[in-house]
């Protein structure tokens, strides 16, 4: 049996030699051609020709090779599908819309949309944004939690709150609260939260805090003199400035007194006793007036207009007028009191309108940056050195906000200055 079997081998092994060294023409039916090294025979260099044509093709990025073809093709835009292949080279392919519930995010050739996906509720999962035909569910956590990445998937976890510090990066996505913590506490990764520095028992701690020990005195209350008669001092200063204030609010109060207009004139009744005296006189119905009658009423009325016209030429009082006329005194407070009650959108052109030059206010506000009150006040120093004595009165920056329309400005100014002067 042994030997039969090596004897049907070796009649095997020659008849293949003899195929080996035998030509078959290659131009033979391809079912009768006989396999060599994988190729048949007739079609070996036509095969190997077409691969390397086919790998030859390169196409744009919004394009693709078509397989059978051998050409390019447009493909399919987010959120369409390729339904056939084009019909030539640089043409689009046949594309359809993706279906309800399905999508594609990017230019394509497949064949069919992928399905939507579903946020894990049971994971705490909520849809950030819906499924659309471009576009897949996005899914996240709810306000004030955050993502943890767990394996293909995420878990939700509460936000850190920063208590004793403020927040540094709000809690969003992948990202957990940071924190910058107040002085006297440091910010541990742990719990993500800020410890106080009492509490510090490592080196990476310790930078942070450092030595905040406030410095003892080895004094306390009831056992230091020192520092009872300096609370002391301080009380009887606080004290002595309370005085100072009232002082100060109770002769203002005193001059702005007698400024007010009492009478205009004793000699003349006022425009309401006029008024009074001509109704005092009833006539009944039925009875004429008598020509002497009518005489005194026209007497009477002629009397009134001429006491109503006095009424309304009486000049003001002595104290208001000087107050008017009064020039600007070298003293800040009174300028201050001009800043303080012009609007500083209005400032520029009621310092023009006083006749300051356009180049001296920017001058005085670059010499000034920053401090925009003191440019105020040295722009009406500027004006009050330009203008002689009789131009730098009260009266010309009243006549000024009358023009602009601020009459109220000018009342608020002239009550400072009363109560000063």
């Amino acid at each position: 049996m042994l030997g039969c079997a090596i004897g049907c081998l070796l009649l095997v092994f020659m008849n293949m030699q003899l195929l080996l060294a035998y030509e078959i023409p290659g131009n033979i039916s391809l079912p009768e051609a006989i396999l060599v090294h994988g190729s048949p025979l007739g079609y070996g260099n036509f095969s190997r020709d077409s691969v390397r044509k086919r790998r030859n093709i390169v196409c744009k990025l919004d394009e693709h090779a078509e397989r059978n073809r051998q050409f390019c093709c447009k493909k399919c835009q987010r959120g369409f599908y390729k339904s056939s292949d084009c019909k030539g080279p640089g043409l689009m392919t046949e594309c359809k819309p993706c279906s309800n519930r399905t999508y594609i995010d990017m230019e394509n050739y497949i064949s069919r949309c992928r399905k939507c996906s579903t946020c894990q509720e049971d994971l705490g999962h909520v849809a950030k944004s819906d499924c659309i035909s471009t576009q897949d569910t996005i899914c996240g956590c709810p306000k004030s939690q955050y993502q943890v990445q767990a394996g293909n998937t995420f878990q939700c976890k509460n936000c850190s709150e920063c208590q004793n510090g403020r927040v540094l990066t709000e809690c969003v996505g992948y990202n957990d609260t940071l924190c910058s913590c107040f002085f006297g506490f440091y910010f541990t990764m742990e719990d993500r939260s800020c410890r106080p520095c009492e509490k510090c028992q490592d080196s990476d701690c310790e930078k942070h805090c450092g030595s905040l020990t406030a410095p003892s005195f080895g004094l306390s209350l009831g056992h230091s003199p020192l520092l009872l008669s300096m609370m002391a001092l301080l009380a009887v200063g606080f004290i002595l400035m309370l005085l100072g204030f009232a002082w100060q609010y109770w002769r203002r109060k005193k001059k702005h007194m007698y400024c007010h207009v009492t009478t205009v004139s004793t000699d003349h009744p006022s425009s309401e006793q006029l008024v009074t005296a001509q109704s005092s006189t009833t006539y009944l119905p039925g009875h004429p007036v008598s020509q002497l009658e009518s005489n005194e009423m026209e007497k009477a009325a002629s009397e009134s207009e001429k006491h109503l016209t006095s009424a309304q030429n009486t000049k003001l009082p002595d104290c208001i007028n000087d107050v008017v006329k009064a020039q600007i005194p070298e003293k800040p407070w009174v300028l201050y009191a001009v800043v303080d009650n012009v609007p500083p959108s209005r400032w520029k052109e009621f310092m023009r309108r006083l006749g300051l030059s356009d180049y001296d206010i920017e001058r005085i506000e670059m010499q000034n940056d920053r401090r925009y009150r003191e440019a105020q006040y040295e722009m009406l120093l500027a004006w009050r050195e330009r203008t002689n004595q009789a131009g730098s009165t009260v009266e010309a920056i009243s006549r000024v906000l009358r023009e602009m329309e601020l009459s109220g400005c000018s009342e608020k100014i002239q009550e400072s200055l009363q109560r000063e002067l």
